[in-house]
């Protein structure tokens, strides 16, 4: 009897060992869980629409709920296939995001799935660009965005293609709305290709861009003043900033020009020729220069007549029979002198009888004191400098005794006439 019971009991410990090696046997299964779009570490701009799916199953029951969160925050949940979860960037700043799908089963099982995305800043609006000097320029530009680190510049000449933007510096991003940096690398006469965008770690916004020309503004309002008769005075508006200085070319005449007759410092707006030469048809042209790079050209409209002025106004008065004070305007600066020539009116021969040192009064006087009586002669004046002068002024048929003129009688009484 004892040995069926303690068969029974076998029997008994035998069916609850392989009971429970059965349930376990059956123990849950947690679901697989994969999000299959979008890509995980996509970037997406502000303002963008996602749209996540999910794909779940349970191999031994069934999905009850797919859990989403953002950043640990739950956001929604779908129980539907496709699962899925759609939501807008519009209320992100840039920065780093995650999205966490949970697949939870029938019996209480999870599996979660994480997908990794970024939202990049907003491209910055309004970008400007300014010249400073012709060697530099201020580049502006508005925060269109929030969230962003710091701003990059970016430049490359406007011949070249897209490959060769290179960065040339970065703004720390501030509260300001306003932002700008300076490029202090230009060259005159070039057109440039800037960009400028946001970043946020590895997000980056969309460029802003804009093309400026480094334009060598050239003088102008060129104009001119004869100082005298051998100096001519230039006067100029200097419109550059940050030119090495001025060079003057120079014609006269039919000659070809004189490159580079005179080389000036920056900053300069008047020049004198004191070299002017005299009695010819003279021009001029200024241009700005930095290094080997120079404005264009700026020209004097008409060629400058520099012919020397002769005295006029030539007056002879009488001081005795033999004597006489001659006086004429002068007309030029910077003369010498003058020279005074003489012949008889039946003559055909000037000859020089005096000269008159040039000085600054308008007008000027000598006295002749070796006349003949009852001969007539004929005088001329010209200005002198150097080996040039001015034309003649004449003055022809002056009398040294010349008979009364305009008499008038007047009766005084029946003896006598005045």
């Amino acid at each position: 009897m004892k040995r069926v019971y303690f068969l029974l009991m076998v029997i008994i410990l035998t069916s609850i060992v392989f009971l429970s090696c059965s349930n376990d046997d059956e123990e849950n299964h947690a679901p697989s869980c994969s999000i299959t779009s979008p890509p995980n570490n996509s970037i997406y701009a502000i303002g963008d629409s996602i749209k996540i799916l999910v794909d779940a199953n349970d191999s031994d029951g069934y999905i009850v709920d797919i859990l989403f969160y953002m950043n640990d925050d739950p956001v929604g949940s779908d129980n539907v296939f496709p699962y899925k979860y759609a939501f807008s960037t519009t209320d992100l700043v840039a920065g780093n995001y995650s999205i966490t799908a949970i697949a939870k089963d029938n019996d209480g099982a999870e599996t979660e799935k994480i997908l990794n995305f970024g939202v990049a800043p907003n491209a910055p609006i309004n970008l400007q660009i300014n010249q400073i000097s012709i060697t530099s320029a201020e580049i502006k530009w508005k925060n269109y965005s929030s969230g962003e680190e710091k701003f990059e510049i970016e430049r490359k000449l406007s011949s070249e293609t897209t490959e060769f933007f290179a960065k040339l510096g970065e703004v720390i991003r501030t509260d300001s709305i306003n932002y700008s940096w300076v490029d202090m690398t230009l060259l005159p006469n070039l057109t440039y290709d800037y960009r400028v965008r946001g970043v946020n770690g590895t997000n980056y916004s969309e460029y802003i861009t804009e093309s400026y020309l480094n334009y060598f503004p050239e003088p102008s309002l060129l104009t001119y003043q004869n100082d005298a008769i051998d100096r001519i005075k230039l006067t100029w508006v200097d419109n550059s900033i940050g030119e090495d200085g001025f060079k003057i070319d120079k014609k006269n005449g039919e000659e070809e020009w004189i490159n580079g007759y005179a080389i000036l410092v920056e900053n300069v707006e008047t020049w004198t020729d004191v070299n002017a030469e005299i009695n010819q048809f003279l021009k001029y042209r200024i241009y700005a220069y930095k290094d080997s790079v120079t404005s264009s050209l700026f020209e004097t409209p008409e060629p400058i007549d520099n012919t020397f002025p002769a005295p006029t106004d030539l007056i002879i008065t009488q001081t005795s029979v033999t004597s006489a004070e001659l006086s004429w305007k002068d007309n030029s600066i910077g003369e010498d002198k003058f020279e005074i020539e003489r012949k008889l009116s039946t003559e055909t021969t000037f000859v020089k009888i005096a000269e008159v040192i040039g000085d600054d009064t308008e007008t000027k006087n000598w006295s002749e004191s070796s006349l003949t009586i009852n001969l007539t002669y004929d005088y001329r004046v010209k200005a002198v400098k150097n080996i040039h002068s001015s034309t003649y002024f004449e003055k022809r048929g002056y009398e040294t005794f010349a008979a009364p003129s305009k008499l008038t009688p007047a009766v005084l009484n029946e003896t006598s006439i005045k």
